[in-house]
């Protein structure tokens, strides 16, 4: 059983939590935090049209229903595990809203992974806005899809548990069901997120050293070749373009390692832990700490994805 100091302070946290992530992805910076980004990006048709920008929107919403509403409902379970438990139906529909929520938005990174990867690496398959709400559609769809064999009681139960005394996806005798559905919400989108952007990163250093190699032959023997024995395409390029390069490269390199560190620090801890212990019987000081990292996805995506990154404004 999780300490009842922990749950208290898992309550508060949450809490905590959800009014700074509530924040973060209903305003956007750009000079300072006052423009409503969800606001702006809905109302703005270029910006509406754009795949990318769609799967922002997507990806903010998700964000927003999980900070706004599910985090709450956390702080409120945490604290009051004995109104949890004397409401059964309550319960249910949170344990369901939260896992849902959470492992859709997973999804969601995901997809904005694979966008980009069609946007830089391939020209047949960029997504178009009917492939991004296919994206959407599918993110939502199989993460309930996911839920549905625990929360129709076939696989598992979704509910009370008592000896966690959460809201949770429960197990009976067998942690098979929250087993598999830990591995394939949080391994399937990170090995998908890790290889996309790895190909990215290969296609711009790729194209960079093109770039060079195609200034270099442009000069002969300390001289510079004329004009009209150069390739059109690249007597137009600027030496600056091969540094502009660069710094895309290192950049995106940059995005990549905190979008990767933050899947990692943030998700895969409680994901262990709920799979080696989902009861809390032996590592049940490990819980709450493990929870506050994941529920620090919804506060980070936005600085990442939003806010610090030009790549998804």
């Amino acid at each position: 059983m999780i300490p009842a100091g922990h749950m208290v302070v898992g309550g508060v946290v949450s809490a905590a939590i959800a009014a700074i992530g509530t924040l973060l992805n209903s305003l956007r910076c750009r000079a300072s935090l006052h423009l409503p980004s969800l606001l702006v990006l809905c109302t703005d048709r270029k910006l509406r049209t754009n795949p990318t920008t769609l799967l922002i929107i997507f990806l903010s919403t998700s964000n927003l229903v999980y900070t706004a509403l599910v985090l709450p409902l956390n702080s409120l379970a945490m604290l009051q595990p004995r109104y949890m438990e004397e409401h059964q139906l309550l319960c249910q529909i949170f344990a369901v809203l939260f896992y849902w929520s959470f492992v859709s938005m997973l999804f969601l990174e995901a997809a904005l992974a694979v966008n980009r990867w069609a946007a830089v690496c391939t020209r047949r398959l960029r997504f178009g806005r009917r492939g991004s709400w296919v994206a959407l559609v599918a993110s939502w769809v199989s993460a309930l899809l996911l839920l549905l064999p625990s929360a129709s009681g076939s696989w598992g139960t979704v509910g009370w548990d008592p000896h966690s005394r959460l809201c949770t996806v429960s197990t009976g005798a067998s942690s098979v069901p929250i087993s598999v559905l830990l591995t394939a919400c949080t391994a399937a989108p990170y090995l998908v997120i890790l290889s996309c952007y790895v190909l990215i990163l290969v296609t711009l250093r790729r194209s960079a050293r093109k770039v060079a190699g195609g200034l270099n032959r442009s000069v002969v023997e300390g001289g510079v070749t004329p004009a009209n024995s150069v390739p059109s395409h690249l007597n137009q390029q600027r030496p600056g373009e091969t540094q502009e390069m660069r710094r895309r490269e290192l950049g995106m390199t940059r995005t990549v390692c905190a979008i990767l560190t933050n899947y990692l620090v943030c998700t895969v801890p409680a994901a262990t832990v709920l799979a080696m212990d989902p009861s809390a019987t032996s590592l049940a000081r490990v819980h709450v700490p493990t929870y506050v990292l994941s529920w620090l996805v919804a506060v980070l995506n936005p600085i990442l994805y939003v806010l610090c990154n030009p790549a998804y404004r």
